[in-house]
């Protein structure tokens, strides 16, 4: 397993607040403007995904595909989010 990155430590050990979809492990520019192109403008939308799909990797996965992100972007998003949910939730 590799190291997490200093934007996933960063966003796992913080509230999500108002930030950003970018703010998320695996979310670059392309992938926000097209979340950001259906509505999906905040960090919080991605968990409420998250949640709503019962935190499934492969339906989660599904999901952000259809931004443009490919399954090391859905891996990376999936995990931070269930560590942050994990940290914050559970």
């Amino acid at each position: 397993m590799s190291t997490p990155s200093k934007v996933h430590l960063d966003f796992v050990k913080q509230p999500i607040g108002q930030k950003p979809p970018s703010k998320l492990p695996g979310i670059g520019p392309v992938i926000e403007t097209n979340l950001k192109g259906a509505g999906i403008t905040r960090a919080y939308h991605i968990l409420g995904m998250f949640l709503y799909l019962d935190k499934d990797l492969a339906a989660f996965t599904s999901w952000l595909k259809r931004f443009g992100a490919n399954e090391g972007h859905c891996e990376a998003c999936f995990n931070a989010l269930n560590e942050w949910y994990q940290n914050h939730m559970a």
